[in-house]
């Protein structure tokens, strides 16, 4: 197999990890959520979801209410501190997206050179 294609496929994994890594925890509140408000009777669509996403990029101080108990509260505490994580990750994920790539890249290319000349002998 050529070397750097498995050196830009492993920077592209490495990639894949990080934007994982800050993803995933706010889908498992967000299902959370939804889960809490079916278990309370309250309908939650298609709908509902494009509007609190809507809320949470532009006012997030807006999901919350005065009859939220405590449990509720920390929910939607949890949903807009996981997209903020998401929000300060981008610029880290936009990094990584050429970085990591060509250090892949390089390294492979580097133990490629290092395997032809060791066994051209």
């Amino acid at each position: 197999m050529n070397y750097q294609v498995l050196g830009f496929l492993c920077g592209g994994a490495v990639l894949f990890y990080e934007h994982l890594k800050v993803q995933l925890p706010y889908f498992r509140t967000k299902r959370r959520y939804i889960a809490t408000l079916h278990l309370r009777r309250i309908p939650f669509g298609t709908a509902d979801d494009l509007k609190l996403q809507l809320l949470l990029r532009s006012n997030p101080e807006q999901i919350y209410s005065d009859g939220d108990d405590q449990e509720m509260r920390l929910l939607k505490q949890e949903l807009v501190s996981g997209r903020n994580r998401i929000y300060k990750s981008f610029p880290k994920l936009l990094v990584l997206l050429f970085i990591a790539p060509l250090g892949g890249l390089i390294l492979f290319s580097l133990i490629e050179f290092g395997l032809k000349h060791a066994f051209a002998k």
